[in-house]
């Protein structure tokens, strides 16, 4: 199948990386941040200075203790940095010694993705909650293309874990009696052969042509119970059940306007990102987005999700950069519709009435305008393109949150 997406901006951004991948800077410490994992109420099982195995579990979620989250790599807890909303903030491990836990690759598929912690790798539409260990998708789609700025090109990734790749996939298909669809941009397929449930989907377009949403739209399964996953996690999954051995390892773009020597690079999830971008920056100020410069976050560690390191340019220059939250947007305009909203989403929804109804908390307005059918990365142009500096993606998640609860 091929789609043409039709709508769509890209946003220019000086700093593009070079299309090959190379070792990055060994880091001495990483992280898991709890801001990345939504809905969950976590109940911490390790403490400072214990020593972890990679793979060992950290933490359970108190509501579904079957979901786990484990360590990247293998160390001693550095800290556990506790927040006041009975979740953490960071629970930071020093990179010590190889030791690895095992998993029985010949096991159920679903039992050896919760025990070694890949599980959280997935996420379920509508809402973007880690879906319950219990539950069946009507499909799963696997996003292999990026066009969000400063993006690495999942070809060139894959290309190097073919195998793993393909391996991950037909665990993945034992998930769900429907489809896997692979969702990928023009070109060569990434699968070495279409199968009775996996398939090749190619979406051409300006972003967000390649996002999942997006995805889910052009494909009829908004509003379904679909489940998504990043093809490097799909990799990692791969390499588990190849190897009984879990695989926390990324390629990430370190790349922007204030990178010296845009570039991809092999690292670790959760990776410091100081350390990570050590000797990579031009000079100067630099502020370090985790993810998009669309939809990322300031911080000082890669999210559990996220295969970008953007470096912009401190202090902000200029009203209309690339905010990387809302950071670089000038003063504050009044909301004024405007064309570019219509290029902005991909989805056939009024993007002026959602945008109204996000910024004054209308849940009933946004549900019935298909917010539902949209996570935040979906709305993130929205914020870049509108004057009133709303961060409509962290208004989308208080609405969904709203309305998750009222179901």
């Amino acid at each position: 199948m091929h789609f043409t997406i039709r709508q769509g901006y890209d946003v220019k951004v000086d700093g593009p990386p070079r299309q090959v991948v190379e070792d990055g800077p060994l880091v001495s410490t990483v992280a898991l941040c709890g801001a990345d994992f939504r809905g969950v109420r976590p109940k911490i099982l390790v403490q400072a200075d214990q020593a972890v195995a990679q793979g060992e579990v950290l933490f359970v979620d108190r509501h579904r203790p079957e979901v786990a989250f484990a360590a990247p790599v293998s160390g001693v807890i550095e800290r556990i940095d506790r927040s006041t909303r009975g979740t953490f903030d960071y629970i930071v491990i020093r990179r010590d010694g190889d030791r690895t836990r095992t998993f029985d690759a010949s096991g159920d598929v679903r039992e050896v993705l919760l025990a070694s912690g890949m599980w959280p790798s997935l996420i379920a539409r509508p809402f973007g909650r880690i879906p319950d260990p219990d539950a069946t998708p009507d499909a799963i789609l696997v996003t292999a293309m990026d066009t969000s700025p400063l993006a690495a090109e999942p070809a060139v990734v894959i290309s190097e874990a073919l195998e793993e790749f393909q391996e991950g996939l037909q665990r993945l298909a034992r998930l769900t009696a429907g489809q896997v669809f692979v969702c990928q941009a023009p070109g060569d397929p990434l699968i070495a052969a279409e199968q009775e449930h996996i398939h090749c989907v190619r979406f051409r377009g300006k972003h967000p042509a390649g996002l999942p949403g997006t995805h889910l739209d052009r494909l009829g399964l908004a509003g379904r119970p679909v489940w998504q996953i990043g093809y490097q996690a799909v990799i990692s999954i791969g390499r588990l059940f190849r190897s009984g051995r879990p695989a926390s390892d990324r390629v990430i773009s370190i790349a922007g306007p204030a990178a010296g020597n845009p570039r991809l690079v092999r690292t670790v999830q959760g990776a410091n990102l100081q350390e990570l971008s050590a000797g990579a920056t031009g000079g100067g100020g630099v502020r370090m987005i985790s993810g998009s410069v669309l939809s990322g976050r300031t911080s000082s560690y890669l999210g559990f999700y996220h295969d970008q390191l953007c470096l912009l340019p401190e202090p902000p220059r200029k009203r209309g950069f690339p905010p990387g939250l809302r950071g670089y947007a000038g003063a504050a305009a009044p909301l004024l519709p405007s064309e570019a909203y219509e290029r902005a989403l991909s989805q056939d929804i009024l993007p002026v009435p959602l945008m109204r109804a996000l910024s004054v908390g209308d849940d009933e307005t946004a549900e019935n305008l298909g917010a539902t059918d949209l996570l935040e990365e979906d709305v993130a142009l929205l914020s870049y393109l509108c004057p009133s500096g709303n961060d409509y993606g962290a208004l989308l998640r208080q609405t969904l949150d709203r309305i998750e609860a009222a179901r």
